[in-house]
């Protein structure tokens, strides 16, 4: 295949890939609204995150929760 061919080939692709991915993207498919934060929202940190820094090998973490405006 000549030079000419193989660039519009390249071109056809990227095009291709460039229109679909927002198509197939899950980022852009999921239209859910942000979950609302719950008063089980601080146990459940409490609970998961210390068992995901030792799984994942984090020596420490800082979090803060803000509800209205303000650390809670």
């Amino acid at each position: 295949m000549n030079c000419l061919g193989m660039r519009a080939r390249t071109a056809v692709v990227l095009g291709a890939i460039v229109v679909g991915l927002p198509v197939f993207s899950p980022m852009w498919r999921a239209n859910k609204a942000p979950a609302t934060p719950t008063e089980a929202t601080v146990p459940q940190l409490e609970r998961d995150i210390p068992e995901l820094m030792k799984k994942d090998g984090v020596p420490g973490l800082a979090i803060a929760v803000i509800r209205a405006g303000k650390t809670a």
